[in-house]
């Protein structure tokens, strides 16, 4: 399918610069800066950053994701007080009998959560450091917020 003025026109216009979708030699479909972390230099928000300031970032970014995790993990033990645990169990600590409002708003802290990662591996990327050593830095993290 051809890009055309239009869609072109839309995707420049998305104002938050994670979300913002390009096109990348060897994707089927449009890209963010969470696919491929050489499009950070490619942005006006990131021009003049340097691997220290990357790697900063995705400290940030993951400290917030750990918290917001323990956070939903009190939440999702407080609806299985309130709501029961019978039923099946659906991805991300969801049961199938919930209502409605409570699946939705636990989704929607999962995908905040998820986004946060995503950036955080992005930004340390683009420090030039490998995803290798994120995981183990996430994995000391956790330890040390747990502990």
């Amino acid at each position: 399918m051809r890009e055309t003025n239009a869609i072109r026109q839309a995707r420049a216009a998305e104002v938050d610069p994670y979300k913002r979708r390009f096109t990348w030699p060897k994707w089927n479909r449009t890209v963010t800066v969470c696919d491929v972390y050489q499009l950070f230099r490619h942005l006006p928000e990131f021009a003049g950053w340097t691997r220290g300031r990357h790697e900063a970032i995705a400290y940030d970014y993951l400290a917030q994701a750990i918290a917001s995790r323990r956070v939903l993990a009190d939440i999702l033990t407080r609806y299985e007080k309130v709501y029961g645990t019978q039923g099946p169990l659906i991805a991300g600590g969801i049961r199938d009998h919930w209502p409605a409002h409570a699946k939705d708003f636990v989704r929607a802290e999962w995908n905040r959560i998820n986004a946060w990662t995503d950036q955080s591996i992005a930004h340390w990327q683009a420090a030039g450091r490998r995803v290798a050593t994120w995981r183990e830095m996430r994995d000391r993290a956790e330890v040390a917020n747990n502990g």
